[in-house]
């Protein structure tokens, strides 16, 4: 993600500096703060005593401590107010860095940003994003499927963060960005040029039938589309008749009407890529939720055998404080 030259567009930043003094103060002050007394209980328990303890804390260990405790108190609220503070976590600085994305750029709120305000609550309502950082490196498919978040208002994010020189990860391109394309280049849409309806033109630009030539390219496996019904295949014969279009002969447009070239393999490659893509995708995940698993049950066990050690150890001192009380009231008597 390129950042330079474009920070300028964004509106002012959360961050403050960490001072010495900061990462000194007392876990408890942190109430006058709007922390949960619950959550310092909490975090007291685990050995953190100061604010820099916790911002150098893992995340994860954190978000495990706090997970039987109330709402309220857990590891989103304790972040929220850190954050709100314009400090954050050592693990948010990685993932920002990892992504490109300076500390001062993340700590942006999102409401500072120049979006509209369906956007902005639509966001809040549905994720706990509340900086730039976190919608940066948020995956698309999370954003694409937020309720009441269709394509007009994805669009709007979408180009709203590509002109800061930033983008989702896992980006992909929506329909109506393909439509708008085709509209610069002046190249009719099979929808328009057909006259179809709008859920026979979403058919057919589902499966990469974007223009005439593509649909007759397609030929008359076009009737056997999943999804393609007896209503939808009357539909689109009687456009094409009307058109005097046939499946499978070549296009005959007006002299300077432009004609898109997108061969079905090229169409049937794009597919297999986005498979492949979100495939390596799943197993990324799969990794990492594995690997977590495996790291906490370690932690676990690891913990366990602290347990077991304190006790032998005090099992330990308290045979050997028995012993010497013996000894010394055998020595008494005699």
């Amino acid at each position: 993600m390129e950042t330079q030259e474009n920070e300028t567009k964004i509106v002012y930043s959360n961050m403050v500096e960490l001072t010495e003094e900061m990462k000194q103060m007392p876990i408890e002050k942190l109430a006058d703060k709007g922390m949960h007394e619950k959550s310092i209980e909490v975090l007291t328990k685990i050995g953190i005593q100061t604010l820099g303890q916790l911002l150098a804390t893992d995340t994860d260990f954190i978000h495990e401590a706090t997970l039987r405790v109330p709402y309220e108190a857990r590891y989103s609220s304790i972040r929220k107010v850190i954050m709100g503070m314009g400090l954050f976590f050592n693990d948010d600085h990685l993932r920002w860095e990892n992504a490109g994305i300076s500390d001062e750029i993340a700590m942006i709120p999102i409401n500072n940003l120049d979006l509209s305000p369906h956007v902005k609550t639509t966001i809040a309502k549905n994720t706990c994003i509340t900086y730039f950082g976190d919608l940066l490196t948020t995956d698309y498919e999370v954003i694409l499927h937020m309720r009441n978040f269709g394509e007009g208002p994805l669009v709007e994010l979408k180009n709203y963060i590509h002109s800061l020189g930033f983008s989702l990860p896992n980006e992909e391109i929506t329909m109506r960005e393909i439509k708008d394309s085709f509209k610069a280049k002046g190249i009719p849409m099979v929808g328009d040029t057909l006259e179809l309806d709008t859920r026979t033109s979403a058919l057919l630009y589902r499966n990469g039938i974007y223009t005439i030539d593509d649909l007759v390219k397609c030929g008359l496996d076009v009737y056997e589309i999943i999804g393609m019904g007896d209503v939808k295949r009357k539909k689109l014969a009687t456009a094409l008749q009307a058109k005097n279009i046939q499946l499978g002969a070549p296009v005959v447009l007006p002299t300077g009407t432009p004609v898109a070239i997108r061969p079905t393999e090229e169409n049937i490659n794009k597919i297999r890529e986005e498979n492949l893509s979100i495939s390596k995708r799943i197993d990324n995940k799969e990794k990492l939720l594995s690997e977590y698993d495996k790291l906490v049950a370690e932690r676990n066990n690891l913990i366990l055998r602290e347990q077991k050690l304190d006790e032998e150890i005090a099992a330990r001192v308290a045979l050997l404080s028995s012993q010497q009380n013996e000894e010394g009231s055998n020595y008494g008597r005699k």
